[in-house]
């Protein structure tokens, strides 16, 4: 059974990697096409704010998964924390990446108009394929966890592409 469930690991953490990559070929497309387009500022503030918004959640959930650990001092613990991490909550900050990139994109297209067609033609099968991987990776997951994976993935995607989505208020 531990091996298995180790090959579903490897299996997942590949994908959502090939899925990382997809999104990053994506972001440096943009960043071609809208060269020269948009402000420096906005293309800035493109490619930036989708890490600067939900880097916070990964940090939280590995530093709440070594503090557990160093509480517990239990290695095996610490190993079990983060494949549930890996298996659990990656795959949905993973979506969440092409989802709010393309909702910055879409701000861009409405304040730019017509000259940042092309960078959406450029983004979207990149980002498509990105999404497809990550969902690829959760049927997988589906397959061997509990029934309940689906919809609790399908929510904290939601939740986090929404996260991805929304600028803090300023004080």
């Amino acid at each position: 059974m531990g091996r298995l469930l180790d090959l579903l690991l490897v299996l997942v953490l590949s994908l959502l990697t090939c899925s990382l990559l997809a999104y990053v070929a994506a972001l440096a497309f943009v960043l071609v096409a809208l060269r020269g387009v948009v402000s420096e500022e906005h293309l800035r503030e493109f490619l930036l704010s989708p890490l600067a918004r939900l880097g916070p959640y990964l940090l939280f959930f590995l530093a709440l998964i070594g503090l557990v650990g160093a509480i517990f001092k239990d290695l095996d613990l610490l190993i079990q924390m983060l494949l549930a991490f890996s298996l659990v909550i990656l795959p949905s900050l993973v979506v969440a990446f092409p989802v709010s990139s393309c909702f910055l994109l879409a701000c861009l297209a409405a304040r730019y108009g017509r000259r940042t067609w092309p960078a959406l033609v450029a983004f979207l099968p990149p980002a498509a394929l990105s999404l497809y991987l990550v969902f690829t990776a959760s049927s997988f997951i589906s397959a061997y966890l509990l029934e309940g994976y689906t919809p609790f993935f399908l929510i904290s995607s939601v939740a986090f592409s929404v996260g991805g989505c929304v600028r803090a208020p300023s004080a």
